[in-house]
């Protein structure tokens, strides 16, 4: 005779253990399995916003709740449940924190992140890296990033938010144009209708001028301000037409010049730059360059040592000009300048232009140089020499790191003769860190 009482007894005392090996619970649970969290790595920006989601994490078996348990002491990080995901955002703590605007540097937390469910609770890392990309001041533009799709069919791409991909670059809508030939302008500047150029001769903003479509048609702006001052402009539009004026220029021993939120379009004719500075510091942020007749920026400068930041840029095709020999910047100065350039995109298409992308061209230099975590597209064959040409001058506290490139369209190599000595950076003071291969992941 089977006694059930005792079967039902040792079934009971057999399955408990097991049951919970299986379900990661207490059997009391309807026998329901504990969250699993996919370890992953997120990238953020910096400035940071207050309940910006810096990424999804997945995690199984409907978490209800998650929290940060380990590697977020300061609190720059919250943790909620949303469609099924973990949703890792910036807390008000981490506004604070994050702020870091006008560098390279990665901020980089290992978070362990915890989901819970009515049977229990799992962990798994979280790396957070947050790079000051640019992504959070940019223009507000209906119409999106110039360049969406570009980066779509390679193996490998930046992990930040890219300027003219992710977000866009240039002039925001909602600009009211003013005609700086009829228009007033600040104190200290003035038009010449003779040379066709707005002048100015002291400290001054230009806001919101269209310099392409005048009533004297395309007109330049010049700086003779004091060393010291600054010409700041922004939210303006410029050309590079068949009258040959110089969009931006600056006289030797000027003062400073600062673009951001600006548009330069070229015609593809006019041999000059954008930007040709022989004043002291310069800044282009947030600019949209396309299609320059020769160079989009040059500068030569006549003060000791110069500070030049560019960031957040967009370099579209230029050398349009027929026997141009062309680069996104060409540096060519004395003493002992600074340059900082970071966080930009180049994209050529146009076969022939014989690019050699950045390039600082003066012996009698001491640089102190950064060119790191830029973006640089040349997908067709002979768009391109290199992305980085020849470098002279010696080197202080300098470094190429963190580029991403498709090489494709150049001779051969990213760098000048095809090697890093034969650029001209296997030298004291230069700091090579890696740089990558769109194509295949590989190192440049």
């Amino acid at each position: 005779m089977v006694d059930f009482k005792h079967s039902v007894i040792i079934f009971w005392l057999i399955s408990a253990p097991a049951l919970a090996a299986i379900y990661g619970g207490n059997p009391s649970n309807s026998g329901g399995n504990t969250p699993v969290v996919q370890s992953t790595t997120l990238s953020g920006s910096s400035p940071a916003v207050l309940n910006a989601l810096v990424g999804n994490v997945g995690a199984t078996n409907s978490p209800t709740s998650c929290t940060i348990t380990a590697g977020d002491s300061s609190g720059n990080f919250s943790c909620t449940v949303s469609g099924g995901n973990l949703q890792i955002k910036t807390t008000a703590t981490g506004v604070s924190n994050l702020a870091a605007n006008d560098t390279s540097a990665v901020v980089t937390q290992n978070l362990t992140v915890q989901a819970t469910n009515s049977s229990g609770s799992g962990s798994a890392s979280v790396i957070v890296n947050v790079y000051a990309d640019g992504s959070t001041n940019a223009p507000t533009v209906a119409a999106g990033a110039q360049l969406p799709t570009i980066l779509n069919s390679y193996a490998v791409r930046p992990p930040w938010k890219i300027a003219g991909v992710d977000y866009p670059v240039g002039i925001p809508d909602g600009v009211s144009f003013k005609d700086p030939t009829t228009a007033t302008l600040p104190s200290g500047c003035g038009y010449n209708g003779a040379e066709k150029l707005v002048g100015c001769s002291s400290q001054a903003t230009i806001t919101g001028y269209d310099f392409c479509n005048t009533a004297s048609g395309e007109v330049g702006l010049y700086y003779t301000g004091a060393t010291g001052t600054t010409l700041t402009v922004t939210n303006s539009n410029f050309c590079g037409g068949g009258n040959k004026i110089q969009p931006i220029q600056s006289a030797s021993n000027a003062g400073n010049i600062v673009v951001t939120y600006s548009k330069y379009t070229g015609s593809g004719t006019d041999g000059n730059p954008f930007v040709y500075s022989i004043g002291c510091n310069t800044t282009l942020k947030y600019v949209w360059m396309l299609n320059a007749g020769a160079d989009d920026v040059d500068t030569a400068d006549s003060c000791a040592s110069g500070v030049h930041l560019r960031e957040f840029n967009l370099y579209e095709n230029d050398g349009q000009a027929v026997g141009t020999h062309p680069d996104w910047e060409q540096e060519g100065t004395s003493g002992s300048p600074t340059y900082t350039i970071i966080y930009n995109t180049s994209y050529m298409t146009t076969v022939g232009t014989a690019s050699q992308g950045y390039l600082m061209t003066s012996a009698a230099t001491t640089w102190t140089m950064e060119i790191g975590r830029n973006t640089m597209v040349a997908p067709g064959a002979g768009t391109m020499s290199y992305m980085l040409g020849h470098m002279n001058g010696t080197f202080s506290s300098s470094t190429i790191h963190d580029n991403y490139a498709d090489i494709f369209g150049t001779l051969g190599s990213f760098w000048y003769g095809g090697s890093i000595s034969a650029a001209g950076f296997s030298v004291s003071g230069m700091t090579v860190g890696t740089n990558t291969n769109m194509r295949n992941g590989s190192s440049l």
